[in-house]
């Protein structure tokens, strides 16, 4: 009997100790304190994409940021050449293809992590085990920021498994400015939120979205005399074919928390009713359809 309870003992050394000990170095490897980032930024020159003037994430200073960009093109052509040239197999990433928003051609790319503030994810490899326990840490304690890059997410969470994927909570993504949308964009956009309404089959269910709008602001004083819309006329303006991404979005049932910033970006005077009405709702991002989004989307 004795020799039986031995053997039903872990091997490793490692699952022996007591969970909180586990816990606290899956803490150190994968949720570091220190403030040094390694970047790879200049890999994510895609053409026809950038970062808007205020659209990083509006977190607490205790929820620490992934970012996930689209890799730039050239680049992943590359890296897939040099590991052919090596023989080497590194953690294979889904390909997926981006649109030119300029010269309008297509291309394959993947995504790439811009910075890492020091994590450790090799221990996940180890055994099932230790996947499950780090995992849980690892993909509960960030939140993961794709911006503008929303063909990203897809790919990026169809290569996590399955509890990897349940373990994330929080997402962070911006819509493009209204008025340059093009079809492709509104795909893009229903895909992903079909991807994060769709719970049962993807496991993913996140519970906190920050949510950033390209808002388009003629001068430093654009907004000043303009007539900002209120929560009750968004039950409206939701209707509206142009205001079809917002239905789309409400799809996603699993948020509790919810933040809305204007992502500002300077445009040209309106010359038009379809663009006074674009500077009309973005003086709203932070006010009156903040207000209609998180009383429509979140879970009372």
């Amino acid at each position: 009997m004795a020799s039986a309870i031995a053997d039903s003992k872990p091997r490793s050394l490692f699952l022996r100790l007591p969970t909180e000990i586990r816990l606290m170095i899956y803490e150190l490897l994968l949720v570091p304190s220190s403030t040094t980032i390694a970047t790879n930024a200049s890999t994510i020159a895609c053409p026809g994409y950038h970062e808007y003037e205020q659209s990083s994430p509006r977190t607490p200073d205790s929820i620490p940021t992934l970012t996930f960009r689209s890799i730039d093109q050239k680049h992943y052509q590359q890296s897939l050449l040099l590991s052919a040239e090596t023989q080497s197999f590194p953690r294979l990433r889904s390909a997926y293809t981006i649109r030119d928003r300029f010269r309008g051609f297509c291309s394959a790319t993947t995504y790439n992590l811009t910075s890492n503030p020091g994590i450790h994810a090799a221990i996940l490899s180890v055994n099932r085990q230790i996947h499950d326990e780090a995992a849980e840490m690892l993909y509960g304690a960030y939140q993961f920021d794709f911006d503008t890059h929303i063909e990203a997410i897809a790919p990026f969470l169809n290569d996590l498994t399955a509890f990897s994927r349940s373990c994330i909570k929080r997402v962070s993504l911006v819509k493009r400015a209204l008025p340059y949308d093009k079809d492709f964009d509104r795909c893009e956009w229903r895909s992903v939120c079909q991807y994060l309404s769709n719970p049962a089959e993807n496991h993913i269910a996140p519970t906190h979205l920050s949510l950033g709008v390209v808002a388009g602001k003629p001068g430093p004083d654009g907004w000043d005399d303009v007539r900002s819309f209120t929560s009750e006329e968004f039950r409206w303006i939701a209707e509206l074919d142009t205001m079809e991404w917002i239905k789309v979005l409400m799809a996603v049932k699993s948020l509790k928390s919810l933040d809305v910033r204007a992502c500002v970006e300077h445009c040209p005077p309106p010359m038009s009713n379809a663009m006074a009405e674009y500077v009309a709702f973005s003086a709203s991002i932070d006010g009156g359809f903040a207000e209609y989004i998180k009383a429509e989307m979140l879970m009372q």
